[in-house]
């Protein structure tokens, strides 16, 4: 599968419990991404190594393909998205995980 993960607000909001998904996903053998609206990579990869990160391919605004974050998951035919952003749950036809948020009910999950 391929898993993506939003930057500032998901893994930044709580790096040990994100580094043990993300090791698990990785382990698993999942092609494991970062897509951000920052502008470069240099404080994501900072980051990541920091915490101990599993590998993970970075995209962010110099990188990013089509349109922005959103058009980037679907270029990539992403299968999974966590993101603190409700908007970009809208916006893409991956599943996505939204994290700090109030779960929504079944009726509601794309």
């Amino acid at each position: 599968m391929k898993i993506s993960f939003d930057f500032d607000g998901t893994l930044t909001s709580n790096p040990q419990l994100f580094r043990q998904i993300t090791s698990a996903f990785s382990a698993n053998g999942d092609d494991l991404f970062v897509i951000s609206g920052r502008r470069t990579s240099k404080p994501i990869e900072q980051f990541l190594e920091e915490h101990d990160f599993p590998q993970m391919e970075i995209q962010t605004q110099d990188r990013l393909m089509g349109n922005g974050k959103t058009g980037t998951i679907d270029q990539l035919g992403i299968d999974l998205h966590f993101d603190n952003n409700p908007a970009v749950a809208d916006a893409v036809s991956s599943e996505v995980f939204l994290v700090g948020q109030k779960p929504r009910t079944f009726g509601e999950v794309k």
